[in-house]
């Protein structure tokens, strides 16, 4: 074999692998109705929750998991009060 026809091979092993990954991947962004597959069971009731949740609870996450944002978290500048253990290095 020369040289060039083994390059020429490892391209084609190597595009031919990218196109096979790229294949794969290509239903991972699948978007439809979601349904607990047949033969498993909801997710547990947690202790403190009042009512078992549906579909659309366990989509949208708890406020807690997700919380708002505030525009201007710094509301008044204040100065600083002398800290007596802000000691320089040694």
């Amino acid at each position: 074999m020369t040289t060039s026809y083994r390059i020429l091979t490892l391209k084609a092993l190597g595009l031919g692998l990218f196109l096979i990954s790229g294949l794969s991947l290509e239903g991972c962004g699948q978007r439809g109705s979601l349904s607990i597959p047949a033969g498993h069971a909801k997710p547990v009731q947690p202790e403190t929750a009042r009512q078992a949740m549906d579909k659309q609870d366990l989509m949208n996450p708890p406020t807690q998991a997700r919380p708002g944002r505030r525009q201007d978290l710094l509301l008044h500048s204040d100065v600083r009060t002398e800290d007596y253990f802000d000691l320089p290095p040694r």
